[in-house]
């Protein structure tokens, strides 16, 4: 079977994508939730590269992230954090997590300008290899009321409280 993706996508708790599978065009929506290996005791299908088990743990969101997070300091266990091709909102989102204190080693984390034309959020781009965690409330960005405005913009409320 040959497979070639055109296109890759995380929206919400999903990634979209987009391809050619043995000549025919696909598209497919693929429900995604970080996962976390530990070391576990129990008999395991996942294990290190010394063969040891790991436990695989889900984790749904921004709380979870930082619940762990306060979990890996008590425990003394250092932590670092990777992102995927995010836009504005998910990549401060990621140094908003990154920037915590238990998170001590090097992040896997590059300019959203890198990846994107136009973005949502002001671009995020390297200074010195650098990336500057942005202060405002929240995870410290807000959308761009020119790009929300722009033409093929949809918004959608998907809740309320």
């Amino acid at each position: 079977m040959n497979k070639f993706y055109t296109s890759v996508a995380s929206v919400g708790n999903n990634i979209l994508y987009r391809g050619v599978e043995d000549g025919r065009r696909v598209k497919a929506k693929i429900p995604y939730s970080p996962t976390l290996f530990l070391p576990s005791k129990k008999e395991s299908q996942w294990k290190t590269l010394k063969g040891e088990n790991l436990e695989p743990i889900k984790l749904g969101g921004i709380r979870d992230a930082i619940a762990m997070h306060d979990v890996l300091v008590d425990r003394g266990i250092d932590a670092w954090v990777g992102g995927m091709l995010e836009s504005g909102i998910g990549r401060a989102s990621c140094l908003a997590i990154a920037a915590m204190p238990g998170f001590t080693l090097t992040p896997d984390l590059s300019a959203s300008a890198r990846y994107f034309a136009t973005d949502i959020t002001t671009p995020f781009v390297l200074n010195e290899g650098m990336l500057k965690v942005p202060t405002g409330f929240g995870i410290g960005v807000e959308p761009l009321p020119e790009v929300l405005a722009g033409d093929g913009v949809v918004i959608e409320t998907l809740f309320q409280h």
